[in-house]
């Protein structure tokens, strides 16, 4: 089976990669030089099944050459082989990893068909509404800050397209305003962008109506921050994400109405490690610290489910950290930033045992995804929207079952001994532990449709979780 590179793990040492990604957004780089427009190359946001995303560029020359071979486009699943990578340099930056992949003559990829749900179609970095004043007072040149910024929230005062002057020519352009509720800011709009805005936004029927914009750059006019978009942006509206849903049932918690206001006018790579399987006494006899963050494969039998506390918790979208709330915001502590919303993560507790221990597993974000087959986001929505009442049926499913888990030692499981172990994702019994490096299967198929109300371009235009259990109680170090 073919195993892959995550893209957490690049650097600068070699050119022999491996990745499968989709590509989450694409643009052209154009060049203009009296009067006359160049293709320079594509820009490409590459992401992966750990939710990391990397910016990589085509030259004009090679994306030739590879879009002769095979159909590169948005939302598409690629396996990608040999390519360089850099240090990631220059401003307005759209993501922030610190990697830059370059494509080359020798760059493989293969346009793979069978879907993946486990690798999400969009991620996003957004900066809070009420941080986008301090932060664009903090650029030491306000014209070109180190990155692009992502933003999220309701669609106000919408003014039609309309032709504006300016020094190269006339130009399209939309305003309006976008709010979380609390705090709001402009949005201007530019170019072919605008126009496709304006068509997408006539099209829909919701009062309110949930935008994403990517890749904007905020600065201060008038005391004002006012957000303008870039070559690298994206409009998304109605966005089928947990982000959005979340977004939305936060204005509906806070009383948010909509406002009426609308102005109409093949290569040889190195080796992959097989991942150690190891049995619940063995985990229980680990004492070499080497074993420390290091991952096993561990076959379970799904004693009980624990339902005493929550199945999920509130993250940061960014790093996954969970949240917590200061003075009515949201805040990540690593991040370091209030955040606009949270996202919804698993944290499903399960019970095995043998004839002498009880032994619990915490089923992470991944894990659970991989059990569910959605998101807990949209796990939770779909229960609020049928009325279910009672713990989810979905995620009990599993009790009296094999699961074969992957699990990330602790230095609690080393040190202390403890019976508590973390799993980062779940495989089914016939997947080979070699494979974890790389794809996965998943234990609940499902299908994932690509969202059908993001704007595009053409080519051409421009927790601590519990120690109890419903059979037996342990106890959990903390």
């Amino acid at each position: 089976m073919t195993t892959y590179d995550m893209l957490k793990e690049l650097d600068v040492t070699r050119t022999i990669w491996n990745v499968r990604v989709r590509i989450s957004r694409m643009w052209p780089s154009i060049t203009s030089s009296n009067g006359t427009e160049t293709l320079k190359g594509y820009n490409l946001i590459l992401l992966d099944e750990d939710n990391c995303h990397v910016h990589a560029f085509i030259y004009a020359d090679n994306w030739n050459n590879l879009s002769k071979k095979v159909e590169i486009v948005e939302g598409g699943l690629y396996s990608i082989s040999n390519f360089y990578t850099k240090k990631a340099t220059g401003s307005v930056r759209p993501v922030s990893s610190k990697i830059l992949i370059n494509f080359n003559q020798k760059t493989h990829i293969e346009k793979l068909t069978l879907d993946d749900f486990m690798i999400p179609t969009h991620k996003f970095e957004f900066v809070d509404l009420g941080h986008l004043f301090t932060l664009a007072s903090s650029y030491s040149n306000p014209d070109t800050p180190d990155y692009a910024i992502d933003i999220i929230g309701a669609l106000e005062d919408f003014e039609d397209v309309r032709l504006i002057n300016k020094v190269n020519g006339e130009k399209n352009i939309v305003k309006f305003r976008i709010t979380d509720g609390r705090h709001s800011s402009s949005v201007t709009v530019w170019g072919d962008l605008a126009v496709k805005t304006d068509e997408e936004y006539k099209k829909l029927e919701e009062r309110t109506k949930i935008v994403i914009v990517t890749s904007t750059k905020a600065k201060i006019y008038k005391s004002t921050v006012q957000v303008n978009t870039l070559p690298s942006s994206k409009i998304y509206l109605n966005l089928d994400i947990d982000a959005v849903i979340a977004m939305r049932q936060r204005l509906a918690d806070e009383g948010y109405t909509a406002g009426d206001i609308c102005f109409s006018t093949p290569i040889a790579k190195s080796p992959t490690p097989v991942i150690e399987t190891m049995t619940l006494n063995e985990l229980s006899d680990i004492t070499d610290a080497d074993y420390i963050k290091k991952n096993v494969i561990c076959e379970v039998k799904v004693i009980s489910v624990e339902e005493n506390n929550s199945w999920w918790h509130d993250s940061c979208g960014t790093c996954e950290t969970e949240i917590e709330k200061k003075e009515g915001s949201i805040y990540c502590n690593t991040c370091k930033n209030p955040i606009p919303v949270a996202e919804k993560r698993y944290r499903i507790v399960i019970l095995d045992e043998d004839s002498a221990e009880a032994y619990n597993f915490i089923l992470k974000d991944r894990a659970g995804r991989r059990l569910v087959g959605t998101s807990a986001t949209k796990l939770q929505a779909t229960m609020i929207k049928t009325k279910a009442a009672g713990f989810p049926h979905q995620i009990k499913a599993p009790v009296g079952k094999d699961l074969k888990l992957k699990l990330e030692i602790s230095k609690d499981n080393v040190v202390s001994k403890s019976r508590l172990y973390y799993a980062v994702d779940v495989l089914n019994t016939n997947t080979s532990s070699s494979a974890m490096s790389g794809a996965t299967t998943s234990v609940y198929s499902t299908s994932t449709s690509l969202d059908p109300n993001v704007i595009q371009l053409s080519d051409g235009q421009h927790t601590p979780c519990t120690g109890h259990s419903t059979t037996k109680k342990i106890k959990v170090e903390k």
